[in-house]
């Protein structure tokens, strides 16, 4: 291999500081515009980002528990749960008592859910 070729790959796998920093500041910004958009039209339901994960994992994996969906998305009960209630009480998540074990909650979205 030539030294042409070494320094080439070498150069690549080190980034300085500047460009970490350019490369940190292009992900923020293009997180802030590929979020702009879905969280103005969650905003008009009254719900946000947790609101949006929930459903999404839920369904991914229906009749997932509640404790699964807390190591998912790694947020507290509390948090969870006031996520969970308000869309059990605007009917887009149905919560189903466990057959083997009655403390579990598994989590389904409705026809409304899924729409």
């Amino acid at each position: 291999m030539s030294n042409s070729s070494n320094i080439t790959g070498e150069s690549l796998l080190y980034l300085t500081d500047n460009q970490l920093r350019q490369g940190i500041e292009a992900m923020f910004f293009a997180y802030r515009g590929f979020t702009a958009d879905p969280d103005r039209i969650l905003e008009e339901y009254g719900y946000g980002r947790a609101h949006h994960r929930a459903i999404h994992f839920i369904n991914g994996s229906p009749g997932t528990t509640v404790n699964n969906l807390l190591n998912i998305l790694g947020v507290t009960k509390q948090s969870l749960n006031r996520v969970l209630r308000t869309l059990v009480d605007d009917t887009l998540v149905e919560v189903k008592i466990g057959v083997q074990d009655k403390r579990e909650r598994h989590l389904y979205l409705t026809s409304q859910g899924l729409q």
